[in-house]
């Protein structure tokens, strides 16, 4: 790993591109999270969080996934604190809000600090809760979990440079931030017994973010969610981080998600399919009160989600692929290869791979697979995957070509070496 995204260098005058990109979208209260967060299981929104922990530290075993990929192992382990507990529902809130006063300065300032003194009571204001003894005492105790908690990653936590590639960064252990408390006190004179009395002027978290996590703030190596519909609109963990999850990748409508991973992603302790649905069906259902969903279908394998509007990619930057993006489109290609044959039609599946949705694909490569042995349909197995890809694609409204020309010469390619 270079050392060109640690060094701060002089404090920029001028604002960096992504900063302006931070203050792109108006009329929304955005806030910008990391993305590697956003596909970890660092928050728990099952029920019983005490017993799962007890029984983690019972058997000595840590939350943790792993994936072997073409570059290697990919693995993530979550070492929570065994004195506060697992990050749970109102530790996503309270991520959320400090992330967003980070996102604040860095917009102000043009880099994103690594270290920011916030009183309690902001953290209450952004959160749209009271500014109570008890509030104070739940935000108290969720940065003191933060400060606790840390996981181990290799191949998993990619780090946005400068010079906007994106590399993996490896190390022994991550932190998301830490936290020191002040108060600030006051003493005075009780009228009614002449006592000297302490009270407690401000209540103040001085918050540093961990070095991979501000420079992916300030390089722009993040995904966006709308605080106000966050905060205000919904309720719930499960609901929130649905929500955080849908909103990463709502580009196209709809959007399928294995149930493996929402299981992983919500937290959801059920076995029976059945009371699976169910708990997906209650986290989606405000979103679909409030409009952000229009609806909700389940398959066997995967649940499709039906945006009532998708996020435009008009006039957004494109910066080089990261080394997760190139290794998932590789090991694309290479599976419509074993099931379609024909190494001349590889830059066809390069260009499949960059535009449509894996589950896109491997729909179409089933249907294939059933076509072939189901029918006597005389075309080769590549025509019948165009024939079919052009049509989930119509359905999505997903563009694959720019013009006819261009059509031409990946599409026929393609067709005529499997006739």
């Amino acid at each position: 790993m270079n050392k060109s995204w640690r060094e701060k260098g002089n404090k920029r005058n001028k604002k960096s591109e992504t900063m302006e990109e931070l203050e792109g979208i108006k009329g929304r209260e955005l806030v910008w999270l990391d993305k590697n967060l956003e596909g970890l299981p660092i928050f728990y929104f099952g029920k019983h969080a005490e017993n799962v922990m007890l029984e983690l530290v019972k058997k000595k075993q840590l939350i943790q996934t792993k994936l072997k990929t073409p570059d290697g192992e990919k693995f993530f382990i979550l070492n929570p604190s065994a004195n506060y507990g697992l990050l749970q529902g109102f530790d996503q809130d309270v991520y959320v809000a400090v992330i967003k006063i980070f996102n604040d300065w860095a917009k102000k300032l043009g880099y994103c600090p690594n270290k920011i003194t916030v009183p309690i009571k902001e953290l209450c204001s952004i959160q749209r809760i009271s500014k109570s003894g008890r509030s104070f005492r739940d935000i108290t105790l969720s940065l003191e979990k933060f400060d606790a908690t840390s996981f181990a990653a290799g191949n998993t936590i990619l780090v946005r440079t400068k010079n906007r590639t994106d590399e993996y960064f490896n190390k022994k252990s991550y932190s998301i931030f830490k936290v020191d408390f002040k108060r600030k006190k006051s003493i005075y004179i009780d009228k009614n017994t002449g006592e000297k009395k302490t009270i407690i002027k401000e209540y103040t978290a001085t918050i540093t973010l961990d070095e991979w996590l501000r420079n992916n703030i300030e390089n722009g190596f993040t995904t966006d969610i709308d605080a106000n519909f966050y905060f205000n609109e919904i309720r719930g963990g499960r609901t929130r981080k649905l929500y955080q999850t849908l909103n990463f990748i709502r580009y196209t409508s709809p959007v399928f998600i294995p149930y493996d991973k929402l299981i992983e992603s919500l937290s959801i302790v059920s076995k029976e399919t059945k009371h699976i649905r169910e708990d997906i069906k209650r986290a989606a259902e405000p979103l679909i009160e409030k409009g952000f969903l229009s609806k909700i279908e389940f398959s066997e394998s995967n649940v499709g989600f039906f945006f009532k509007q998708v996020k435009r990619k008009k006039g957004i930057m494109k910066f080089p692929r990261s080394a997760e993006e190139l290794a998932m489109g590789k090991s694309l290609v290479m599976d419509m290869l074993e099931v379609l044959g024909d190494v001349k039609s590889e830059r066809f599946y390069f260009k499949v791979a960059q535009l449509v949705p894996k589950e896109v694909i491997y729909k179409c490569l089933s249907l294939v697979r059933e076509v072939s042995e189901t029918t006597q349909i005389k075309k080769s197995k590549g025509a019948v995957f165009v024939d079919i890809l052009k049509r989930e694609c119509q359905q999505r409204g997903i563009k694959l070509f720019s013009n006819p020309k261009q059509e031409n010469e990946l599409l026929l390619p393609a067709v005529d070496n499997f006739s």
